[in-house]
């Protein structure tokens, strides 16, 4: 049985690689407003996709889409989701961060609110006099 993607996919798979990186990843961190891309920056992508072949790839042909098959889009998701995932990772790494700095600075209020306010009983009570 042979497990290697056709030639086709092959070479999309190659596009689409050179796609990301040339194109997506250089401009990740300055083509945001806010939760949408920048219009211009879409303008410039779809235009670079289409000529490229890789506008609507999943899209039946009979619609003006590639057609591309499960097989195909699972090639090409496989590359899309490679700087995601590297995004995800450093992300976790910097709430782990994040998570821990905060834990540190929690811990540290605990102790400035203990030396402020000691315990005046042995037994804990904490009374204030007159109380």
């Amino acid at each position: 049985m042979d497990f290697d993607l056709p030639s086709e996919l092959v070479m999309l798979k190659e596009t689409v690689s050179r796609f990301v990186n040339d194109e997506l990843i250089p401009i990740e961190m300055e083509s945001m407003d806010g939760p949408d891309l920048k219009p211009d920056v879409r303008l410039r992508l779809e235009r670079k996709a289409k000529d490229l072949g890789l506008w609507l790839l999943d899209v039946p042909e009979e619609y003006g889409g590639q057609g591309l098959s499960l097989l195909g889009m699972a090639a090409v998701w496989v590359i899309y989701l490679k700087p995601l995932g590297a995004h995800l990772r450093q992300r976790k790494e910097g709430i782990t961060k994040d998570l821990a700095a905060a834990e540190e600075a929690r811990q540290e209020a605990v102790k400035l609110r203990a030396a402020a306010c000691p315990e005046t009983e042995p037994a804990g009570s904490n009374n204030w006099p007159g109380q």
